[in-house]
């Protein structure tokens, strides 16, 4: 059931979203500013990340212990996450905290004091944020992947950046961009929940009374060329981790739903081609999966497994076999069924809470500056056809845009050359 929505500009430039469920008892509100690690240049790699961690480490009204104490009290959930196109601090309270959440929320976006202590002391959290996803290994070999599907590009550089970047960020490069890019034109506020639209802009005028500073114009950046390779990466662990990646789609594509059901058919759900024949048949692999992820003009598809060193040769030919196989045979009228109804009980059933409603009407005005309602999304899950999944199929899958890490206990093994061709 959609909420009644509402959508308003304030006086500084801000774009804010409601959507009142007045049957529900709590609120979910982020403040979305659309800049990400994609707008960092070489020497800013984890720019974005260091400023999201600094907001809750000081503002002018909280030291960082108050603010721990001021989360705690509140209840709920309040956090963060950074991602390539847009960085998001949220919180999600009981509608009785919404005016405690957005007064706290607007001091850490328009007042953050960027203590050089607390600066430093937060770098090194981030040096061991580093170290944590280096060691976990499905994190790290999707970071791997990217750099390698797209070396040159900032799509392809880790949103935590690396040790020597993130060593490098001083206090007035960090301060700069973020006068830059916290700008309240370049900042969405989607609220969701029990919440009345007129009394939520009141309390925005009180809180996150900003001048209006004209958007800074970031520049225009170049499409990513894929790079297709294999790469062998030798490391002390109990598995052998595969990521192969693909061609995606950009976020408004035309066939953006047909990516989706071809993503459930070939490994995003238990009943999923790979799923099943390397997991349950062959029982090669706990973990075998796919997932698309796209951005404002480009996306990208990747395969993960993890497997045995004995296996990895075989799993690797088992998902090179099913990407062909979807390329030259038509998926079955019973799979495209199930494919819709997985796909359209995950969509429903994601959006009956704030925390989700809000987050998808944020992402909708990033990428389409409206909102997309729930039987829009539905609508274009029946319109998928098998044709279309067979062409989608055939235009990604294509072995001179693949890439291919095999990492763990392979010694000086190197893949074959012409490995990829499916």
């Amino acid at each position: 059931m959609q909420g009644l929505y509402n959508k308003e500009v304030l006086s500084n430039g801000a774009v804010v979203i409601t959507e009142e469920i007045p049957y529900v008892r709590s609120v979910a509100i982020g403040f979305w500013v659309k800049t990400g690690s994609r707008c960092e240049t070489d020497v800013q790699q984890g720019m974005s990340h260091f400023i999201e961690h600094l907001l809750f480490k000081g503002t002018r009204k909280y030291s960082a212990a108050d603010i721990a104490n001021k989360i705690d009290s509140m209840g709920g959930c309040v956090d963060a996450f950074t991602s390539h196109e847009y960085t998001c601090f949220y919180a999600r309270v009981l509608d009785e905290q919404l005016e405690a959440a957005l007064e706290f929320l607007t001091d850490l976006i328009a007042y953050p004091k960027f203590d050089f202590h607390e600066l430093e002391l937060e770098r090194q959290v981030i040096f061991e944020e580093i170290k944590t996803s280096e060691d976990t290994p499905d994190d790290h070999i999707s970071v791997l992947l990217t750099n390698t599907l797209w070396p040159d590009h900032p799509l392809g550089k880790p949103i935590l950046g690396t040790k020597d970047s993130v060593a490098g960020l001083g206090r007035s490069q960090i301060v700069d961009f973020f006068n830059d890019c916290y700008r309240p034109s370049n900042i969405i506020i989607s609220a969701a929940g029990n919440i009345k639209h007129g009394h939520f802009i009141k309390l925005l005028e009180r809180f996150y009374n900003l001048p209006a500073l004209n958007c800074l114009k970031l520049p225009r950046q170049s499409l990513p060329k894929f790079n297709s390779c294999t790469l062998s990466v030798n490391k002390e662990l109990e598995q052998v981790h595969l990521c192969l990646g693909t061609k995606g789609l950009s976020h408004t594509d035309q066939s953006r739903y047909g990516i989706e059901m071809l993503n459930v058919i070939l490994g995003g759900s238990n009943s999923s081609r790979l799923f099943q024949e390397i997991r349950e048949i062959r029982g090669l692999a706990y973990s075998v999966y796919s997932e698309f992820v796209s951005y404002h003009d480009t996306g990208m598809g990747l395969i993960y497994a993890g497997t045995s060193k004995p296996s990895y040769m075989e799993v690797i030919e088992l998902i090179l076999k099913q990407l062909k196989r979807l390329k030259e045979v038509e998926v079955s009228n019973e799979e495209l069924i199930r494919g819709k109804n997985h796909l359209k009980a995950q969509v429903t059933l994601g959006r009956e809470n704030t925390f989700n409603r809000m987050n998808a009407q944020a992402r909708d005005e990033i990428y389409f500056g409206r909102l997309v309602s729930l039987d829009e999304v539905l609508s274009g899950i029946d319109r998928v056809s098998i044709r279309q999944i067979n062409d989608l199929a055939n235009e990604l899958f294509d072995h001179k845009s693949l890439a291919l890490i095999a990492m763990g206990a392979v010694g000086g093994e190197s893949l074959p050359s012409n490995i990829l061709y499916c």
